[in-house]
């Protein structure tokens, strides 16, 4: 019975080992699969980092290309009031110029009336005198011939 005792303690030990064995295999297994975690681990950090530093970058170069634009923005504004304002000026000038020169307008006509009249009257004067002067000449006519 002591040999029976023997081989189930051997046996109990061989499967023992033989499960000693395959934890040391599992674990080399699951050492070498976290090694390699660990090292994908480090790469996507790393890869993190560069995409985060890039995406910093360009946010950043937005962000100045925005500001940028906004003041570009601003001063064309400030050109667009400028010339509205510009306009609104030209619009008055135009607005008085044209009064004026409607003024003008009425002014011309007005006195190309008075010009004609003048005209006529002067035609009428002019004949007034070539009646007064014929009348005179008749008078001095006759004056001389009686004497």
């Amino acid at each position: 019975m002591e040999a029976d005792s023997k081989d189930l303690l051997i046996s109990q030990l061989k499967a023992d080992l033989y499960e000693l064995k395959q934890n040391e295999k599992d674990f080399r297994n699951l050492s070498g699969e976290l090694n390699n975690l660990e090292h994908r681990y480090t790469l996507l950090k790393e890869e993190k980092g560069r995409v985060e530093r890039e995406f910093k970058g360009r946010n950043e170069l937005n962000q100045k290309q925005i500001s940028n634009l906004r003041h570009e923005i601003d001063a064309m504004k400030a050109e667009l009031s400028n010339i509205n304002i510009e306009n609104q000026e030209i619009r008055a000038d135009n607005s008085a110029l044209s009064d004026l020169a409607e003024q003008r307008g009425y002014d011309i006509n007005k006195t190309r009336t008075e010009i004609n009249e003048l005209q006529e009257k002067q035609g009428q004067l002019k004949e007034e005198l070539g009646m007064v002067e014929g009348s005179l000449q008749k008078g001095d006519d006759d004056a001389h011939n009686m004497q």
